[in-house]
């Protein structure tokens, strides 16, 4: 892991920053959202060849309401980072990593779906789990736990 450490930080020195999670997991940090294509295509040229999940976290009430999250594994070594995006915006935008992994397609439009996160450049960004037509993005911290006068068509 040190080795992809001090290559990021070759490149992304004023960009990124590493964190060590409770159970040895390493956070890349990147505070500079319009960098995310560059560091997983470095992460992809590095050995990092599978995004095993992307997902989102709102935090209405922090400064960064979002968190945008890759989950990435190279499989020789073995080795997982977690990388983190911090977005200030209530409504935030983030390129779309589907023309580095395939897999990327489908979570970007679930957490588009789920939490109103728009991926610029992605091929079909409309929702997958919630039909169209629902109103509101169910997972954002403001949605009602009771839902939003929720009918379902056949």
């Amino acid at each position: 892991m040190k080795q992809i450490m001090s290559l990021l930080t070759k490149y992304f020195a004023d960009s990124i920053e590493f964190q060590e999670g409770l159970r040895g997991d390493t956070f890349l940090i990147l505070k500079d959202p319009s960098k995310i294509v560059e560091v997983l295509q470095l992460l992809k040229e590095n050995g990092f060849n599978m995004l095993i999940d992307l997902t989102a976290v709102h935090y209405p009430h922090r400064e960064y309401k979002f968190e945008i999250i890759y989950n990435m594994l190279s499989m020789e070594p073995l080795l997982r980072l977690i990388v983190k995006v911090p977005m200030k915006e209530d409504w935030p935008e983030i390129d779309s990593v589907t023309s580095l992994y395939k897999t990327a397609n489908w979570y970007e439009r679930e957490v588009y779906d789920m939490f109103g996160v728009r991926f610029k450049n992605h091929p079909n960004l409309k929702r997958i789990l919630m039909w169209e037509g629902f109103k509101g993005h169910p997972l954002r911290k403001e949605y009602p736990l009771e839902g939003d006068n929720l009918h379902c068509h056949d």
